[in-house]
C-alpha cells in the first residue's frame, strides 16, 4: 500500500508538471512575435505585399492595392514618398501627384487639379477658384466637355455644402468613369450622408465597388444604421450583401460587431463565413453569451468535415475520380481552415496558430502535441467531437468515434456521388457538386432520373451546362422532351454546346462549357495552386472568343481595366496599334497583374490558326478578388513565386 500511495503521488505530480510544460509552452507562444500564415482580410493581404524588402513586390502590391484598396492606397504612397528605395519613392511620388495627395494645399504647378482649373478658368487667378459661386460649379459639373465636369469633382473636396450637395450627387452618377471615380473620391472625403445610398448602389458594380466600399468605411460608425437597412432591402443582391458586411467589418467597433452578430445565423454560408472572417481579422474574442452559438457553429463544421472524409473513402480511388477526390480534399482543407478560424474567436488566437501549425506538420508527434495543447483549454463537450477528427487515425475509425454526434450511414460509390449532388450549398460548394454530377458520366447502369433532370432547371449555369450533356447523352429523348420547359434563348445556347462538341473528350479544344474553362485554369501555373471553388469565380466573368486563322479582335484601350488574355488554343500576337508587342501561344497568360513590371497598352490581337481566347475584365477580376481574401493571397504567391524563378533563371 506504502508503493502504491508513493506511485499514484509519482505519477500525478510527473503528470502535473506535463501539463505545466505545456502550460509554459503556450505562453510563451501567446508573447511570441507570432504571424498567422493566413490572412483574413484583404487590406492585410496586400500590406504584407507593400511590406516587402524586394522593390518590385512593393510597386506591384500598390498597384494592386490601387485598385483594391483606393484609402488604404494613398495612405501607402504618403508613407513611401520618404522611402529609402529611389524606385519606389519615384512612384510614390508620381502616384501622389497624380491624385493631388501630396499637393491638397494646391501651391504646385504640377498639381493635377491646379492643371484642370487653369485650363478651365484660363489665365485668371487661382486663388478665384476657390471662392467661385454654386452656379458657376453648376455649370462647370453639366458641362459637356469631360475635363471640366471632372474640374468640379475635385473642387468639391474643399467647397461641399448643403446649397451644392446635388451637384456631387449628379457627378456620382456620370457617364465618363473617370469623373465618376472621382466623385466617389471626392464622396469619401467629404462623407455627406445624402451620398450613401448612391455609394451603396455603386457596391454591385465590378468598375466602382472597391471605390465605392472605401467611401462607406470613411465615416466610420455614421453609416452604420444605412448599411444595416440597406442589407435587408427587398431583393438586395448578394454580392452588395457581402460589400456590406465587409465594410461593417472594416469599420469595426462595438456597434458594427453587434450587428455583425446578428447576422452570424444567416442562411447564405458565404455570408456567415465572412462575418467570421471580420471578427478574425480583429483578433475578436467571443462573450460568454456569445460562446454556446460559436460552439455550436464548430459543431456543425466538425459534421461537415467528417461527412466529406467518409466521401472520400466511399469513392474509388482510381483517374476517373481523381478530380472529384481532388475537390473533396478541398472541401475537408476549407473546413479545417474554418474550425481553426471558430477555436481563434473562442479561444487565445496564436495558442490555436500554434496547435494548428503542430496538427498541419502531419507527423504523429506533431498531432499528438497539437491535441495534448488543445486539451488542456478546450471545452470538455468539444474534446470528443474534435479530437477523432484531428486525431492521426484512419477515417473509418474517425467515423466510427463520431458516429455517436455525427450519424452517418456508409453509402456506396453511386449513393455518395447521389448525395453530394444534392447536399445543400451551405454543406459543400458547386465546385465539389459540379465534379460529382461529371463522374455520372462514367457510372455503369445509371439512369435518368427526377434529381437529374431537376438539376437542368439549376439557376446555376455550371451545374446546368453539366446536367445536360449527362441526360443528352444518357437519354436523348428525355432530354428533348424536358428542354422544351426552358426559356428559348437558354435552350438555343445549350443545343449548340451539345450538338456541336464532345464533352469530357481529351482531344475537344472548344471549351463549350463552364467546367472545361475551369479545369483549362487548373491546368496553368500561375492558376494551378487556386482551388476550384474560387476558379469557378473567374470563370463564371470569362468572354470567349473563336476566331478564325488571320482574324483579330480590336480592343479598346482603357488604362483601367486593361483586359486579362488566356489562349485556349492556337496562338495570337498582341498589337499597340500597328507594333506587335508580344505573340502568346497555348497556356500563356497575359496582363500587368500578372507581372511585376508595366505592361503597354494593347488596341488588337491578330491570331494564326484556329484560335480560342479567353478575356477577362481587371475590373471583373478584381471584384471576385475582394470578396476572396484567400484567392489575393494565393495568387499574389503564386505570381511572386513565378517572378523569383524568372528571376533565378
Amino acid at each position: 500500500l506504502p508503493l502504491l500511495v508513493v506511485w499514484y503521488l509519482l505519477i500525478n505530480k510527473m503528470y502535473g508538471n506535463y501539463r505545466d510544460t505545456l502550460r509554459s509552452t503556450l505562453d510563451r507562444n501567446k508573447s511570441a512575435d507570432q504571424e498567422d500564415a493566413k490572412s483574413y482580410s484583404l487590406n492585410s493581404v496586400l500590406e504584407k505585399e507593400v511590406e516587402s524588402n524586394t522593390d518590385t513586390r512593393v510597386i506591384y502590391g500598390l498597384k494592386l492595392m490601387e485598385k483594391l484598396e483606393p484609402a488604404l492606397f494613398e495612405n501607402s504612397v504618403l508613407k513611401l514618398i520618404q522611402s529609402d528605395s529611389t524606385k519606389v519613392k519615384d512612384f510614390a511620388h508620381d502616384k501622389a501627384k497624380l491624385l493631388d495627395l501630396e499637393f491638397e494645399k494646391m501651391d504646385d504647378q504640377d498639381s493635377e487639379v491646379k492643371k484642370l482649373a487653369l485650363q478651365a478658368i484660363g489665365q485668371s487667378e487661382f486663388s478665384e477658384v476657390l471662392s467661385i459661386p454654386s452656379s458657376r460649379l453648376h455649370n462647370m459639373g453639366t458641362s459637356i466637355k469631360v475635363e471640366d465636369r471632372l474640374l468640379a469633382a475635385k473642387l468639391l473636396r474643399r467647397l461641399i455644402d448643403d446649397d451644392n450637395i446635388f451637384i456631387l450627387l449628379d457627378l456620382l452618377r456620370d457617364p465618363d468613369p473617370q469623373v465618376r471615380m472621382a466623385s466617389v473620391s471626392t464622396a469619401r472625403k467629404v462623407k455627406r450622408i445624402e451620398t450613401w445610398p448612391v455609394l451603396i448602389e455603386m457596391l454591385n458594380s465590378s468598375t466602382y465597388a472597391h471605390a465605392a466600399t472605401d467611401a462607406l468605411i470613411e465615416p466610420g460608425v455614421e453609416v452604420l444604421e444605412t448599411l444595416e437597412t440597406a442589407f435587408h432591402r427587398s431583393a438586395q443582391p448578394q454580392q452588395v450583401q457581402l460589400k456590406i458586411v465587409n465594410i461593417l467589418g472594416r469599420i469595426g467597433g462595438k456597434e458594427a460587431f453587434e450587428l455583425l452578430w446578428k447576422k452570424i445565423d444567416y442562411p447564405d454560408r458565404k455570408i456567415v463565413k465572412m462575418i467570421l472572417q471580420a471578427f478574425r481579422s480583429y483578433d475578436y474574442q467571443a462573450s460568454e453569451e456569445e460562446f454556446a452559438t460559436i460552439r455550436d457553429i464548430l459543431e456543425a463544421e466538425i459534421g461537415k468535415g467528417i461527412w466529406n472524409l467518409a466521401s472520400i473513402n466511399e469513392i474509388p480511388d482510381n483517374k476517373t475520380n481523381e478530380l472529384l477526390i481532388a475537390a473533396l480534399k478541398e472541401e475537408v482543407a476549407s473546413n479545417y481552415d474554418h474550425i481553426y478560424m471558430l477555436l481563434s474567436l473562442l479561444y487565445e488566437p496564436k495558442s490555436i496558430q500554434l496547435i494548428k501549425q503542430n496538427i498541419e506538420s502531419g507527423t504523429a508527434d506533431g498531432i499528438a502535441l497539437g491535441i495534448e495543447l488543445l486539451d488542456i483549454f478546450l471545452h470538455k463537450d468539444l474534446k470528443p467531437k474534435l479530437f477523432p477528427l484531428i486525431d492521426d487515425i484512419a477515417v473509418k475509425e474517425k467515423v466510427k468515434q463520431l458516429e455517436l454526434f455525427f450519424p452517418r450511414e456508409n453509402y456506396e460509390h453511386h449513393e455518395t456521388i447521389n448525395y453530394i449532388i444534392n447536399r445543400d450549398y451551405n454543406q459543400i460548394n458547386r465546385w465539389t457538386k459540379a465534379l460529382a454530377l461529371r463522374s455520372i458520366e462514367n457510372l455503369k447502369g445509371f439512369k435518368v432520373g427526377p434529381g437529374l433532370v431537376a438539376q437542368l432547371f439549376n439557376p446555376d449555369p455550371l451545374l446546368m451546362e453539366i446536367a445536360s450533356w449527362i441526360i443528352y447523352k444518357k437519354d436523348k429523348r428525355t432530354y428533348n422532351k424536358v428542354a422544351t420547359r426552358l426559356p428559348e434563348e437558354l435552350k438555343r445556347n445549350l443545343d449548340e454546346k451539345l450538338f456541336g462538341s464532345y464533352f469530357f473528350d481529351s482531344e475537344k479544344e472548344d471549351f463549350p462549357m463552364r467546367i472545361d474553362k475551369i479545369l483549362f485554369l487548373k491546368s496553368i501555373d500561375v492558376f494551378s495552386s487556386i482551388s476550384g471553388i474560387l476558379l469557378t469565380q473567374i470563370v463564371d466573368k470569362f468572354k470567349t472568343y473563336k476566331i478564325k486563322d488571320g482574324g483579330d479582335l480590336e480592343l479598346f484601350d482603357e488604362d483601367d481595366n486593361k483586359p486579362i488574355f488566356i489562349i485556349g488554343k492556337g496562338e495570337a500576337t498582341l498589337y499597340n496599334e500597328d507594333s506587335p508587342i508580344k505573340t502568346l501561344k497555348e497556356k500563356e497568360v497575359f496582363g500587368e497583374i500578372f507581372s511585376m513590371g508595366s505592361e503597354q497598352n494593347i488596341t488588337s490581337l491578330v491570331v494564326k490558326g484556329e484560335t480560342i481566347v479567353f478575356q477577362l475584365s481587371l475590373n471583373d477580376f478584381f471584384d471576385v478578388m475582394s470578396n476572396q481574401s484567400e484567392l489575393a493571397q494565393e495568387f499574389i504567391s503564386s505570381v511572386s513565386k513565378k517572378f523569383t524563378e524568372k528571376i533565378k533563371t
